[in-house]
């Protein structure tokens, strides 16, 4: 461990030097922000001139799908839990027979994340300055379309997008 002599710290913070230093490390840490908040608004931008394309399937065929990968997700996840924790006995398939809430939620996101290009676009955006606010662009205007392309879901994709910008705050 170092200890430095306060007296002496305290005469280089007196020279000119150091505070010509200090000057030209404001006017850099100011000039990043400003690049920074540029880059952030041309983010955002992008994300709001974003092309979002709904792939159209028929409504029952949707709710198969929406079902089957439902099922087959939650397997997956299933057995690669078994093998730590044992198997959850309490879970029961989706099917035809299921809460209609519970199925529209499950179409709502089959569509956003197998008939859009979301999770690409949001992965298009890691590491950028203003991935948040872009993020939540793509979000809205994902949820927005579905309603648009499945009026059925609309209710369902507000609220997703409600309760996702109450847990991103």
């Amino acid at each position: 461990m170092r200890l430095y002599a306060i007296e002496r710290i305290t005469g280089i913070e007196a020279t000119p030097a150091f505070a010509e230093a200090r000057e030209k490390a404001k006017v850099r840490s100011s000039a990043a922000l400003r690049a920074a908040d540029r880059r952030r608004a041309a983010l955002v931008e992008r994300a709001g001139a974003m092309q979002v394309r709904v792939q159209v399937v028929e409504p029952g065929e949707l709710l198969r799908r929406a079902i089957r990968h439902y099922n087959k997700r939650h397997n997956e996840w299933l057995a690669s839990r078994e093998y730590r924790y044992g198997r959850d006995d309490g879970w029961q398939p989706a099917s035809t027979q299921s809460d209609s809430l519970f199925l529209e939620r499950i179409q709502a996101n089959y569509v956003r994340h197998q008939l859009t290009r979301y999770d690409r676009a949001l992965d298009e955006l890691a590491c950028q300055v203003g991935v948040a606010e872009a993020g939540a662009v793509i979000r809205w205007r994902v949820y927005e379309e579905i309603a648009s392309v499945y009026p059925h879901l609309a209710a369902e994709c507000r609220r997703q997008h409600r309760d996702r910008q109450d847990w991103s705050t």
